[in-house]
C-alpha cells in the first residue's frame, strides 16, 4: 500500500484502493459486529462473542479452520492490493476491488445471521433426541 502513489498509472484508485483492501477483514467485522450489536440494541463498546470468528465456529467450523479461512480472506485481499499496486491498471483495480468488496459483503451477510443461541439451539435438540424442525418451533 505504501508503494501506491496517486501519481502512477492506476492513480489515486490505487493509492485509495491498495490499503482497503489490507483492512478489508479488520473493517468488515468491525462494521458487522457495529451493526448487529446496533440492530439488537446493545451497547457497542460492550464485549462479546460476536466477531467473524466465533461466527464462523458458531456456524460449525472448528477454531483452527475459522482461523485458517480468516487468515486465507485476508491473504487474497492483500494479494490483490499488491497486485493492483504492480500492475497499475485502474480498469483492474475497479474489478478487482469490486469484486472483492461483493465477495466481502456476501460473506458477511452469511456472518450476520449465525448467532450463538442458534448453536444452543442445535445442541439442545440434538440432546433431547428432537428433530431440528421440532427445534425451530418450539
Amino acid at each position: 500500500a505504501l508503494l501506491a502513489s496517486p501519481g502512477g498509472a492506476g492513480g489515486a484508485a490505487v493509492a485509495v484502493a491498495a490499503p482497503l483492501l489490507i483492512l478489508a477483514l479488520p473493517v468488515l467485522d468491525t462494521a458487522l459486529v457495529m451493526l448487529v450489536r446496533f440492530a439488537e440494541g446493545r451497547p457497542l463498546w460492550q464485549g462479546g462473542r460476536d466477531h467473524s470468528s466465533h461466527r464462523l465456529v458458531y456456524h460449525g467450523l472448528g477454531e483452527h479452520k475459522a482461523v485458517a479461512l480468516l487468515l486465507g480472506i485476508a491473504a487474497n485481499c492483500t494479494l490483490t492490493a499488491v497486485a493492483l499496486v504492480i500492475l497499475q491498471d485502474l480498469l483492474l483495480t475497479a474489478v478487482a476491488a469490486g469484486t472483492t468488496f461483493a465477495g466481502l459483503v456476501a460473506f458477511a451477510a452469511r456472518l450476520a445471521i449465525v448467532t450463538e443461541e442458534g448453536v444452543v439451539l442445535r445442541m439442545d435438540a440434538a440432546s433431547s433426541g428432537a428433530t431440528g424442525r421440532d427445534a425451530q418451533q418450539g
